[in-house]
């Protein structure tokens, strides 16, 4: 409908009860700011069996990485056509950081490491 309005005009929806709920939760964040120096994404996907849970495979991808590894999130999680019966691939995005910009180099290192350690914990094979 034309309202023959002079200035635009915005709608914005709010769900304040997950608003209050969140702050009620009282869910400490830390603050992070921003780097001076670009961080580095990867993303890494493993097979693993199907009965392996995904926590451990942070904290090893952790541990592993540290101290360039900023963080890692799992952003996938599948089992299927295209997976052995017995198997499911998890993905992961893994950031590094540092205080100055990582080479290419650096960051191969630190996956290898990270593909090394799930293969010899977990027996996981790297998904290609």
């Amino acid at each position: 409908a034309d309202f023959d309005l002079d200035t635009p005009v915005f709608v914005a929806e709010c769900d304040w009860a997950a608003l209050v709920d969140a702050a009620k939760a009282e869910q400490h964040r830390d603050y992070e700011p921003v780097s001076r120096v670009p961080v580095v994404d990867r993303d890494l996907a493993v097979l693993v069996h199907t009965d392996q849970p995904v926590g451990p495979l942070q904290d090893t991808i952790r541990d592993t990485g540290a101290p360039l590894l900023r963080r890692v999130d799992v952003f996938d999680v599948y089992a299927g056509e295209g997976i052995d019966e017995d198997a499911k691939s998890v993905a992961f995005t893994l950031r590094f950081g540092a205080d100055r910009t990582l080479t290419d180099e650096e960051v191969d290192a630190q996956i290898d490491a990270i593909v090394e350690a799930l293969e010899q914990n977990y027996n996981a094979r790297l998904r290609q």
